[in-house]
């Protein structure tokens, strides 16, 4: 698919610039989408009012843009574009499925990954990933965490391969070893290893339950039984509480009978182990053997940091105890978010399966003119095809201010077309025009002031008349019939043509070329 990229400053000329691009494609049917695509995304000033849209052929994309909604972009700057990878929990069988069998660059990164991953877990995670009958197995902690690995990997690299480069990287839980990986603090030969491994490892461990709240941390800390620890503070006011089944659940009743208040509310997870608390120390033990046999680098680009709340310094991103307790310690991701948010412009994108780092990013406070919300893959429920929800999100990133690098996402062969030209929409304007007052020393009427200085005489006209006959004829129409008065008037209106005219000359004069 190609993307098809219209701008103008104003909603009525956009609406005619998508009117006439749409009766140029179906007067043109077989034309090149590509070089259409190309001298509208490349050839054209962007301005705030914009629609977008992606299309395969001259005919399905005319009816593409009918139905292309229309987006404001108040940007100053370009904005920065932040890649956020999921955590647990976001696998779902047949995740990106669709985009693997008819994107062949896509396919060919995940095969890749998928070969990584496969002497480490035995299994195929493409068959996993794809084939409804390993749903069970899928969400095995074993599994799961390499799975969501390979979707998110893969679909971070096709989109830095097409052009759209990410300024900064934010990954939930088992997601920030995808950012670490993207951002080359580990090879991907490593992280493979170690995201298989810290899966393995964790299966093993005592099953337990997380429930989720909507209440702030301090309020939580306040009311916490003994036992249950904050693992995750996801937005301003929902965070998860992790530990053993048992008393998670008495938890779950007592918030239920009322114990803590009408208001306090709460949901229990489809999890099989009691993530990022106590019970998963036996797994750090076993996870850092296998992390400190691992060459780390310093990040390529920046990564914030989960479990800090901060850009991950240097020394964290190739420290083996970093990554080896970013199992057990609580993830920050609410904290992180709001910190990131400071930029001045930034468009967050979740790169991976599902829509859970897009919903809870829409619970910090946004500035709707600053910050930019996109997912890329359907929910889990949603029954949308994968492909088509990834090129709407290149769509929705250009509507926010984000464009492509136009060498990779185009190549070296397009060529700029002859399209439908910009639809000018010209207004007419009118000066009144008033007698003179008796003390010549102020203009006639309103007379404006250009950006030079100079005042300009107040007419009835669409624009300064160019020659004197224009100026004669609006002065007949509009004045008294009085020959005295005419007379005067049109003296007034002479006077100031030549203070007008001696300004310029000033202005010369002062500013020679």
């Amino acid at each position: 698919p190609e993307l098809l990229c219209l701008s103008a400053p104003s909603e009525s000329a956009l609406e005619q610039m998508r009117q006439d691009l749409a009766d140029y494609l179906r007067s043109h049917p077989t034309v090149n989408l590509a070089d259409v695509s190309h001298t509208l995304l490349m050839g054209r000033k962007p301005w705030p009012f914009r629609l977008s849209c992606a299309a395969t052929g001259a005919e399905q994309a005319s009816t593409a843009l009918a139905s292309a909604r229309i987006a404001i972009h108040r940007g100053r700057s370009t904005p920065e574009l932040a890649f956020m990878f999921p955590g647990q929990g976001s696998q779902h069988v047949g995740m990106a499925h669709d985009l693997y069998l008819q994107e062949r660059s896509f396919r060919e990164l995940v095969d890749e990954v998928a070969d990584h991953l496969q002497p480490h877990t035995g299994v195929d995670l493409r068959t996993l990933a794809f084939d409804p009958a390993a749903e069970a197995d899928l969400n095995d902690t074993a599994y799961a965490q390499p799975a969501i690995f390979m979707v998110s990997y893969a679909l971070a690299q096709w989109y830095r391969r097409h052009g759209w480069q990410p300024n900064l990287l934010i990954g939930h839980s088992v997601g920030e070893f995808a950012a670490a990986a993207v951002a080359g603090v580990m090879s991907l030969a490593d992280a493979a290893m170690l995201v298989a491994a810290r899966g393995r490892v964790m299966q093993p461990l005592p099953s337990g339950s997380m429930l989720a709240l909507n209440l702030a941390e301090p309020e939580v800390q306040g009311i916490l039984p003994a036992g249950l620890e904050v693992a995750a503070v996801n937005a301003p006011e929902l965070l998860v509480v992790s530990g053993p089944t048992s008393q998670v659940t008495d938890f779950a009743e007592a918030i239920e009978r009322g114990q803590y208040g009408s208001q306090l509310n709460c949901r229990l997870l489809h999890t099989s182990h009691a993530f990022h608390s106590a019970m998963m120390d036996p797994a750090v033990v076993q996870f850092r053997e296998v992390v400190q046999r691992v060459d780390f680098a310093v990040p390529r680009l920046p990564i914030w940091s989960t479990v800090t709340g901060q850009i991950m310094s240097d020394q964290q991103a190739t420290d083996a105890e970093y990554w080896s307790q970013q199992i057990r310690l609580p993830v920050q991701f609410s904290l992180t978010l709001a910190n990131m948010l400071d930029k001045p412009e930034l468009v967050l994108l979740e790169v991976g399966p599902g829509q859970a780092l897009t919903s809870l990013a829409r619970q910090q406070s946004l500035a709707a003119e600053r910050q930019f919300v996109v997912s890329s893959l359907p929910h889990a429920k949603q029954k949308s095809s994968a492909r088509q929800a990834v090129y709407q999100a290149l769509t929705r990133l250009w509507q926010a201010g984000v464009s492509p690098d136009a060498q990779a996402w185009f190549g070296p062969q397009r060529r700029r077309l002859h399209l439908p030209t910009y639809p000018f929409e010209r207004q007419r304007h009118w000066f009144e025009v008033s007698s003179p007052p008796d003390d010549h020393s102020s203009p006639v009427g309103h007379a404006a002031v250009g950006e030079a200085g100079a005042r300009q005489p107040a007419a009835e006209a669409a624009s300064v008349p160019s020659d004197r006959s224009t100026a004669s004829t609006v002065i007949g129409q509009r004045l008294s019939s009085n020959a005295a008065e005419t007379q005067k008037t049109a003296e007034e209106l002479v006077r100031q043509h030549m203070q007008i005219m001696h300004r310029q000359l000033d202005l010369l004069s002062r500013y020679p070329k």
